[in-house]
């Protein structure tokens, strides 16, 4: 089974970001402009970015999971991980060590920020039963 989720500490940045944005009364024009500076994938697209950035900053109506939480309903369900996005799918030895890898993507988050480039914040891991 593949799955991919929005990633708790990699997703957080961004949405507390914009959150900043709007608790300070910025425009919605204003906070598209941001966006449009961050996700540059999207040139050209106009309306491909207005859809992305109404789903993504309006109304962004998603959870969001950790690689952690995500094993222990694996392993509920009697399926193992085989491999994830945490570690670029890089064979492991240790949860316990992917689970602090995945810490880091709040700082990795917070870096694109600075850097004016787009995270989603998502992870993908692969499991068998």
């Amino acid at each position: 089974m593949m799955v991919g989720l929005y990633h708790s500490y990699g997703r957080r940045p961004f949405l507390q970001h914009f959150e900043k944005m709007k608790l300070q009364n910025y425009s919605e024009e204003k906070m598209l402009e941001r966006f449009r500076t961050l996700h540059d994938r999207l040139k050209g697209d106009e309306l491909h970015l207005v859809s992305w950035f109404r789903d993504q900053v309006l109304h962004p109506h998603e959870t969001q999971h950790t690689l952690k939480e995500s094993v222990n309903t694996l392993h509920a369900c009697n399926m193992r991980l085989l491999a994830t996005s945490i570690n670029q799918f890089q064979p492991f030895e240790s949860l316990t060590q992917l689970f602090e890898e995945e810490k880091s993507y709040e700082q990795l988050a917070q870096r694109y920020l600075r850097k004016n480039r787009y995270f989603p914040g998502f992870f993908v891991f692969l499991a068998q039963k």
